[in-house]
C-alpha cells in the first residue's frame, strides 16, 4: 500500500467514524426521550434502544481500531524502504540526528559507513531488475546481521546504503564492523542457479572527528566510499585517509593486546619446540654414532673365531700357558684360511 492510498483509506474511515458518532446521539436522544415517556408499551422500544446503542458502539470501536491501524501503516510506510523494508534515508537521517545530540551531551562517539554494491549495475544488466531486487534484498539481511541490534541499517537509494553506529570507542570498532560487513556479503549465495558472493566499498565517517551534523557525516562518509573504490573495490577507506586502515594498537579492536600477547606466547612455546627437537635430533645422531662403532667392533670381533675364548680368557684371569695355547690356535686358523 502506498502513501497515497492509506491515506485515502484513512480520510475514507474517518468519515464512517463520524457518521457513527451521529448515530450514537441520535440512539442516546431516543433514550432519554423514550425514559420521559416510560410505559408499559415504551419499555420494549427503550430496550430495543440499548441493544442499538451497544451495537453502534461495537460498530465504532472497530472502525477507530481499523483507523489507528491505518494511521500505523501510512506512518511506517513513510520511514521504510519499500523493497528491503529497512529504513529509508529520512528516517536514517533522523536517527543520526537524535544520535548526534545524544553524543554531543553525553560526549559518545558515533560512525557513519557509506556502502556501495561493486558492478551492480552489471547485475540488473545482465540478469535482469528481479535478480538484482533479490541481491538488494539479501545484501540487506546480510548487512543487519552483521550489526548489533542499536544500530541502523539503511537504504539511501539504489544500491547504496548507510550504516549508523552508536557509541563507539574508536576508529577501530568501525573498521571491524566494515570488515564484517564484507565478509558476510562475501559469503557464496545462489541466486537463479548462479553462486556468487558479492564485493562492495565502505567508507567511514566518525563523530565528532569529521563533523558536527548528518550532512557533513554522511557526505565525508561518501568521499571515503569512493576512495576506497579508487584502490579497486571491495575495500574500505576512513574519511581524510584514501588507504586501507592497518590494524595498529592505536586503530585495533579493544582485545588487540590479548591476542598479540597469546601470538607472542605461541610463538615462543614453537621457538622452544624447535630447540627441543633439534636438541633430540643431536642426541639421537650421536647415539647412531656410537650404535655403528660398537657394530662395528663388533663385526670386526667376530671375524676372529678364537676372540670370545680370549675374551673368556680375560674375564676368568687365564695364566700365560692358556695365553701361548690361544694364539697357537689362531695361527692354524690363519693358515687354513689362507
Amino acid at each position: 500500500m502506498n502513501t497515497a492510498a492509506a491515506a485515502f483509506e484513512l480520510a475514507q474511515l474517518q468519515t464512517q467514524v463520524d457518521a457513527a458518532r451521529l448515530v450514537l446521539i441520535r440512539l442516546l436522544q431516543d433514550t432519554v426521550e423514550a425514559e420521559n415517556q416510560f410505559g408499559s408499551t415504551q419499555s420494549a422500544q427503550l430496550l430495543e434502544a440499548n441493544e442499538e446503542l451497544v451495537l453502534a458502539a461495537l460498530r465504532i470501536h472497530t472502525l477507530a481500531e481499523t483507523a489507528t491501524q491505518a494511521l500505523t501503516d501510512v506512518t511506517r510506510s513513510a520511514e521504510l524502504d519499500g523493497l528491503t523494508q529497512l529504513p529509508n534515508r529520512w528516517l536514517l537521517l533522523e536517527r543520526l540526528n537524535h544520535a548526534i545530540a545524544k553524543g554531543r551531551r553525553h560526549s559518545e562517539r558515533l560512525a557513519v559507513l557509506f556502502l556501495d554494491l561493486d558492478h551492480f549495475k552489471g547485475i540488473n544488466d545482465s540478469l535482469g531488475h528481479a535478480v538484482g531486487d533479490q541481491v538488494l534484498k539479501l545484501a540487506a539481511r546480510r548487512m543487519l546481521g552483521a550489526v548489533r541490534e542499536e544500530d541502523t541499517v539503511s537504504r539511501f537509494g539504489g544500491d547504496e546504503f548507510v550504516i549508523l553506529l552508536t557509541d563507539i570507542g574508536q576508529a577501530g570498532d568501525a573498521v571491524r564492523v566494515a570488515e564484517k560487513v564484507l565478509a558476510a556479503l562475501a559469503l557464496p549465495s545462489t541466486i537463479v542457479g548462479q553462486t556468487a558472493g558479492w564485493s562492495a566499498s565502505i567508507g567511514i565517517s566518525l563523530y565528532p572527528d569529521d563533523g558536527d551534523d548528518a550532512e557533513a557525516l554522511v557526505n565525508h562518509a561518501d568521499q571515503a566510499m569512493y576512495a576506497a573504490k579508487g584502490r579497486g573495490r571491495g575495500g574500505y577507506a576512513l574519511h581524510g585517509d584514501p588507504l586501507r586502515v592497518a590494524l595498529t594498537p592505536d586503530t585495533a579492536p579493544p582485545d588487540f593486546e590479548l591476542r598479540h600477547a597469546e601470538l607472542r606466547e605461541t610463538n615462543e612455546q614453537l621457538v622452544m619446540a624447535a630447540m627441543d627437537a633439534k636438541a633430540l635430533q643431536a642426541a639421537a645422531e650421536q647415539a647412531q654414532q656410537r650404535q655403528t662403532a660398537f657394530l662395528a667392533l663388533v663385526a670386526q670381533e667376530l671375524r676372529n673365531p678364537v676372540a670370545p675364548i680370549r675374551i673368556d680368557s680375560a674375564v676368568l684371569g687365564r695364566s700365560a700357558e692358556d695365553e701361548s695355547l690361544l694364539r697357537r690356535m689362531q695361527e692354524q686358523l690363519d693358515t687354513q684360511w689362507q
